[in-house]
């Protein structure tokens, strides 16, 4: 059931978006030339409204795993680069 549900949404937010997109289409000959009404300001929803979240900040223990991590591998290439191959 769920998977119909935001079936229906989707196709509501379609319609709704045309919707909005024609009203602001139909208002351009109505305002000054070059400052037409864009769509999402015109009629904001809410999924218009971007959900940043904040960066996931890392632990001082896992930073120094990475750092230490990054130094082995670099002195693992720089060992290989330095064999001859046969």
């Amino acid at each position: 059931m769920q998977g119909f549900e935001q079936l229906h949404q989707i196709k509501s937010r379609e319609e709704w978006e045309r919707t909005r997109l024609l009203a602001s289409t139909l208002l351009m000959p109505h305002t000054k030339k070059g400052k037409g009404i864009a769509p999402d300001k015109l009629w904001p929803f809410d999924w218009d409204k971007k959900q940043e979240q904040p960066p996931e900040r890392i632990s001082k223990e896992d930073l120094n795993y990475l750092v230490e991590k990054r130094k082995l591998l670099k002195d693992g290439l720089k060992e290989s680069n330095g064999k001859a191959r046969g």
